[in-house]
């Protein structure tokens, strides 16, 4: 059985979901779960993975499931509980009610009775430790340098524990004025041992359930008095050891009963974005015929809305519509042009992702957002670019994030109240 994980591993590391997933569904069918032991949850983890690889969002959800109700370590189980919790953000089909239960129920396996009490007294400085997995090339990093460089050097000191394998972004994050603990390679408690032993009064979480949830694990030891969370997570955390989390007042007003943390409602948006990619020059010019857009991650792109974008294309004579992917696996994209084509949607070029991406935005008119799983960061980069994209209100707070962004750019205008 460990033969068969090294060899799905393998495969997706070479971008080919499909093999591996017809590898894992084999061994899942020929052997039950008490016969596979310990490497169920393994398989059924890993099958969520070749899922996500081919946006098929709800086999995604099954497999996390499963591989959460069959792992047999506590710390697996709340990994693949987290990526379950991650992907119900990709459905209509789950009310944002029912995925804040859920939440909840995973705060509660991830109590420990055994936690710091002892904390380091406040005296010149106030510690603030951000701890997250995405000090990298990822959307997140385009909201976490204002935190790292743009602090108040008088009144606080600023760690940051890096839960991922350092890039060439990471390498940058580190020039800040800021004490650098690389624990990707740490255990949960061991993470919190160090976070305490350097007496941080306030610990922020930009992950969330993101990742496989590893700072939640983390604060789980309460190793600071003070915990947040937020940028990286748009939903409650469901664990009472998370203090607050990190809004503005255009969604914490809204948007508060779903929380099971105290909300810091900023005045201004909650994200504040700096790309940290280099932006080409606005090269657009009107054209006879109109082209929409959706660069953005396939895994959010449901049916409904596939179905919606054919509607506006059949209503605005002789357009078009470019879906871009921020991946460049093939099975996805061949998996978006068989989606396509079952519901008969015309007039659309699907394109896998690129390094000049940002440039291709010159060849559009008028972009879309997804829903329900937003695009923050690519909202923020349409604009950056000049074009306009229109977005949906939702029903809760993560459903919202683009409405905030326009609410506080002033662009409310392209905000959508329905389809």
């Amino acid at each position: 059985m460990e033969e068969i994980i090294k060899k799905a591993q393998k495969l997706l590391q070479e971008n080919k979901p499909l093999l591996a997933d017809d590898m894992l569904r084999k061994a899942l069918k020929n052997y039950n779960d008490d016969e596979l032991g310990i490497y169920a949850s393994q398989l059924y983890a890993l099958r969520g993975t070749c899922a996500f690889y081919m946006s098929n969002m709800e086999n995604a959800i099954r497999s996390y499931w499963f591989a959460a109700q069959t792992a047999k370590i506590l710390k697996n189980q709340l990994e693949y509980y987290s990526n379950y919790l991650f992907c119900l953000h990709y459905t209509n089909k789950i009310s944002p009610e029912e995925i804040a239960q859920y939440a909840g129920l995973y705060g509660k396996m991830a109590e420990i009775e055994d936690v710091y009490s002892d904390y380091t007294p406040v005296n010149n400085k106030i510690k603030v430790a951000y701890i997250s997995n995405d000090f990298r090339e990822h959307a997140v990093a385009n909201f976490v340098i204002p935190f790292l460089r743009d602090y108040d050097k008088n009144l606080f000191e600023v760690h940051v524990f890096c839960l991922n394998k350092a890039d060439r972004m990471t390498e940058k994050f580190k020039q800040f004025n800021v004490i650098w603990h690389d624990v990707n390679d740490k255990a949960p408690g061991e993470i919190a041992e160090e976070i305490h032993a350097n007496g941080i009064h306030i610990l922020v979480d930009l992950g969330g359930h993101s990742a496989g949830g590893m700072g939640l694990m983390v604060m789980a030891y309460r190793p600071s008095p003070v915990q947040i969370c937020g940028i990286g997570w748009l939903s409650t955390t469901g664990c009472d050891f998370v203090d607050y989390y990190l809004t503005d007042e255009f969604l914490g007003n809204k948007f508060s009963g779903l929380f099971s943390e105290k909300l810091i409602k900023l005045k201004n948006c909650f994200l504040c974005y700096e790309p940290i990619k280099e932006f080409p020059k606005i090269n657009w010019e009107l054209k006879d015929k109109i082209t929409f857009g959706v660069f953005s991650n396939f895994d959010k792109i449901t049916d409904e809305q596939l179905i919606l974008w054919q509607e506006i294309l059949l209503k605005v004579p002789d357009s078009k519509l470019i879906l871009k992917d921020t991946t460049a696996i093939i099975t996805r994209i061949e998996a978006m042009k068989q989606r396509a084509y079952a519901l008969g949607i015309d007039n659309v070029e699907i394109r896998s992702a690129s390094e000049n991406y940002l440039e291709e935005y010159n060849e559009i008119d008028i972009a879309f957002d997804t829903y329900p799983y937003e695009g923050g960061t690519t909202l923020c980069e349409a604009l950056y670019m000049g074009v306009p994209m229109i977005c949906l209100r939702g029903g809760s707070h993560s459903r919202n994030i683009a409405a905030s962004i326009l609410h506080y750019v002033g662009k409310e205008e392209l905000l959508a109240d329905d389809e």
